[in-house]
């Protein structure tokens, strides 16, 4: 299947404005409220009632009399007249006809109410006038006998006026017993070939409508037969041979509805009663001998092809609405897409300013820091179950807000008849967007139509009423903000922005807020995006509900609270590749590597700058080992000139080994607690330190003693990185910091590091590096997530989460074109940093990973039982293995002048190996 034509042509908005409009006066089932049943209509005359019979006469109106389960509404055939609703609450008479006037008459039936309510008066959409006056009503029934029309009616009006359990049950009897009176007739099959192969009750679902009646499957079509007589033929009926789809579709969060498009580009959307029933429907659908429908295309070739920027945004954000059962026809579900940019008071729009967009990675509810630190409070105060919204992002109310112009009728019905307050009407683009960053119950993101032209949703072409604003501000069309010239233009310029390379780069982000990983759970709760419980599928079952009264409830909140969409996916999202053309990322290897090409045909082969670095490291034989620290050794590295170790511990202290003398040469506490890593500066003047203790130490070889400490995070610094005049830190804190950070040369006095920004995660780090060229960063963390970044710009490329266990480490190739990632379930990843796809994925032989170490063609692989592996990418085996310590190996370093490789475990030993 072509997405892009079903896109265009069935999965559109325009579906939206099919109001369900009976066959002959302008009653719509929209006119009603939300669960109403309209059963059927009598042809009347109306009598107001008057002070004498030639009053009466004369104002009579002939129109259709609706019997409805909660009101009697009378439609006049006259159009400018309007529609009398008569609810059966307001109601204290109902009887046949026995007043003084019009005694002549016959077949009578007498309404007396206290309470009415217009609609559609001068055929104009507005408000309803409700009508609080004691008034009689004198309907004359055509061509029925009122004997026989009366009863019905007053069966209703004494249902209305039972306790609300009782009426929630009798209504629904009612509905059942009409169900069961009616079959679906054969005398409206389309042919006489035609053999009935499935039969149900079942509800037809428009946006704020359910339409109660029978579903009927032939080997040729599919049927609906109403309830009542809403639609100008008796039963709707789909010709098999045209589906082009049919999906399976969650209604109110149970599997029980199917929306199938056709190749006419029309569709409709069926809820049956129970699950079986859906199944057993789609089965049967799909067996049939005339049903040839279209292959939609799988999520994850979708994925790819968005990876590839083969699909633009928009078209995939639709595809995962799609998929994650958001339909135009349930307005409960209607699809989602984000705010994209922050700038809507403006005279200019900068598309290539980095400032004027959102922070896709946050919920919209977490992207103001205030309005946050209110929620959360909150939350830590709630009683289970717990959240941090009490709203969704997606309601109908939300929908509505922004549809009033264009679908006035269903905000009317949505609330009981009126618009919102003119202050709360969608009114300007700035304030509303303004009012999702602070409301502190806003959390609302956009729909389709603000990325769709002509914007005429913006307009109020049918000059409705939509009140007058506090300031004296008549509400007409939508303000837009100062850059857009037209509505036309602003969508146009929102649709460009969506497509941005900024937006391109970092969509992946909310992609997992909304339709992945983060959206629920322990992931949700970490990325403040976790929403009222009643919003996820799962959360709450209305079937086994016996009682209606929660059961209605029930219905009412899911349709209130929203519904989140159904999660596709588990894993963190793949960013879309970033090298097809001048994106940013091209940008910072433009400069910093000239080598890089601009194009689609990067090689994501991990050839690295020198195969014979590590010549011979399969050959690796044991050298020496030693023991001097007191406790577990956190890091180790060489200092070639003086062809010496130095190794790090829990112990407090930096030692320095000589490998000529083979005797300690150096010993110094450097804290109070413990050491957990060290980076030797090129020069080998300078060995910087991290410390559990929350600090750096610069400490001077020369001098054998610390230069400078410098308090770094608000936990312990787990790990270090340098290059380029770049120091990169993790920490416990959660975060990672970028430091410039030039080593001082000689005896000279220390440059101390000065900060240049944080990068926040969700997790503790476990590992850092940053490439040869300074450009980019990596950072792996305990919850086994793994993140890339630039380093310039300090903004967050891609994440994702390779395992359920801890980082042990992320390093770059020296090419800076690969990266290779190990965990401590053993497996060991290679990606590609130029298109995102992993290269190799492979296990470490035999146990779980504690370190690792590469060079781009061999990886060196310390393994808890403290066996060091030494593996082939370019075959992918193990090429040797060496029993190197007791306990788990928890660093190594290798040195290509000394021709050594160093390990470092926890049983406290140093083991040195040549190649």
């Amino acid at each position: 299947m072509d997405w892009l034509h079903f896109l265009e042509h069935n999965y559109t908005p325009l579906q939206f404005n099919s109001v369900l409009t009976s066959n002959t006066d302008r009653f719509s089932l929209i006119h009603l409220n939300f669960g109403e049943v309209y059963f059927e209509d009598f042809a009347v005359i109306y009598y107001p009632e008057a002070r004498n019979e030639d009053e009466m006469v004369k104002l009579k109106q002939q129109g259709r009399l609706k019997l409805c389960s909660e009101t009697l509404l009378f439609v006049p055939h006259d159009s400018l007249s309007p529609l009398i609703k008569i609810p059966y609450k307001h109601c204290d008479t109902l009887s046949q006809w026995n007043g003084k006037f019009l005694k002549s008459i016959q077949h009578c039936v007498y309404v007396r109410a206290t309470e009415k309510v217009l609609l559609l008066e001068g055929n104009n959409i507005g408000p309803y006038e409700q009508v609080k006056k004691r008034e009689g009503y004198l309907f004359r029934v055509l061509y029925q006998d009122v004997t026989a029309v009366l009863p019905k009616i007053h069966r209703l009006y004494t249902i209305w006026h039972q306790p609300q359990d009782k009426r929630i049950q009798e209504t629904l009897r009612l509905s059942h017993e009409q169900f069961d009176h009616i079959r679906f007739q054969s005398m409206w099959l389309s042919n006489l070939f035609e053999k009935i192969v499935f039969e149900k009750a079942g509800l037809l679902v428009c946006p704020m409508i359910e339409n109660p009646g029978r579903i009927a499957l032939t080997n040729s079509y599919l049927y609906f037969q109403p309830l009542n007589n809403i639609y100008a033929e008796p039963v709707m009926s789909v010709k098999l041979s045209d589906l082009r789809l049919v999906e399976k579709r969650r209604y109110l969060l149970t599997h029980i509805g199917i929306e199938l498009f056709t190749k006419k580009d029309t569709s409709i959307f069926l809820a049956l009663e129970t699950n079986s029933f859906r199944e057993h429907l789609y089965s049967l659908i799909l067996k049939q001998e005339d049903t040839k429908l279209e292959l939609l295309p799988e999520l994850t070739v979708m994925t790819d092809k968005w990876s590839c920027k083969e699909l633009p945004n928009f078209e995939y954000l639709m595809f995962l609405n799609f998929k994650a059962n958001r339909s135009f026809n349930d307005i409960t579900q209607y699809p989602v897409l984000p705010w994209v940019i922050t700038n809507y008071d403006g005279k200019k729009l900068d598309l290539k300013d980095p400032s004027v967009y959102r922070d896709l990675s946050k919920p919209i509810g977490a992207i103001n820091a205030n309005k946050l630190a209110i929620l959360k409070k909150r939350y830590k105060e709630m009683p289970p179950p717990k959240y941090l919204y009490g709203t969704h992002y997606s309601t109908p109310a939300y929908v509505l807000h922004f549809l009033v112009r264009t679908a006035p009728e269903y905000l009317l019905c949505l609330q009981d008849g009126k618009f919102d307050y003119a202050n709360r009407m969608f009114h300007s683009i700035n304030e509303t967007w303004q009012h999702a960053l602070t409301g502190p119950s806003d959390v609302r993101e956009l729909i389709p139509e603000f990325y769709l032209s002509p914007g005429d949703f913006l307009l109020n072409d049918a000059q409705l009423e939509l009140g007058v604003r506090d300031s004296g501000t008549k509400v007409n069309d939508v303000q837009l903000p100062p850059w857009a010239n037209n509505a036309r233009d602003f969508t146009a310029k929102l649709r460009e922005a969506l497509e941005s390379e900024h937006v391109t780069s970092r969509l992946h982000f909310w992609i997992d807020l909304v339709f992945g990983y983060k959206q629920r759970g322990e992931e949700a709760i970490r990325a403040d995006n976790l929403f009222h419980y009643i919003t996820y599928e799962g959360a709450v079952d209305i079937d086994p509900v016996n009682d209606p009264i929660k059961q209605n409830s029930l219905k009412i909140q899911i349709m209130e609270f929203g519904q989140t969409p159904t999660q596709l996916f588990i894993e963190p999202h793949s960013y879309s590749k970033l090298y097809n053309s001048n994106t940013s990322i091209d940008k910072v290897y433009s400069t910093v590597m000239p080598t890089a090409n601009n194009n689609n045909n990067i090689a994501i082969t991990p050839v690295m700058v020198s195969y014979n670095d590590w010549d011979g490291i399969s050959q690796l034989s044991f050298e020496i080992s030693y023991k001097l620290h007191k406790d577990s050794m956190t890091a180790v590295s060489t200092l070639p000139k003086q062809n010496s170790i130095v190794s790090v511990s829990k112990d407090h202290t930096l030692k320095i080994f000589s490998l000529t003398s083979q005797q300690q040469t150096r010993s110094t506490v450097l804290s109070s607690m413990a050491l957990s890593s060290c980076l030797v500066m090129p020069n080998e003047d300078t060995i910087v330190v991290g410390s559990w203790d929350n600090s750096i130490y610069f400490y001077s070889v020369e001098y054998a003693d610390v230069l400078h400490c410098m308090p770094a995070h608000d936990s312990s610094v787990t790990c270090l990185a340098w290059s380029s005049n770049i120091l990169v830190t993790g920490s416990w804190d959660t975060s990672v910091k970028i430091w410039d950070y030039t080593p001082t040369k000689g005896a000279g006095p220390i440059n101390t590091p000065q900060i240049r920004g944080d990068l926040d995660h969700d997790c503790e780090l476990t590992s850092v590096d940053i490439d040869s060229t300074g450009a980019l960063l990596v950072s792996g963390c305990a919850d086994g997530s793994v993140c890339l970044w630039d380093a310039q710009s300090m903004e967050k490329i891609a994440e994702k989460r390779i395992s359920a266990t801890s980082v042990c480490s992320c390093l770059f190739s020296p090419d800076s074109k690969s990266l290779a990632v190990c965990t401590e379930d053993g497996m060991i990843h290679i990606y590609s940093v130029a298109e995102g796809l992993p290269l190799i994925t492979t296990r470490s032989p035999g146990e779980q990973c504690s370190s690792m170490l590469w060079n781009g063609e061999y990886i060196l692989c310390g393994g808890m039982s403290g066996t060091l592996s030494i593996l082939s990418l370019k075959s992918t085996v193990t090429l040797a293995k060496r029993d190197a310590h007791q306990s788990a190996i928890s660093a190594i370093s290798v040195n290509n002048d000394m021709q050594v490789v160093v390990t470092a475990s926890t049983d406290r030993n140093v083991s040195v190996w040549k190649f």
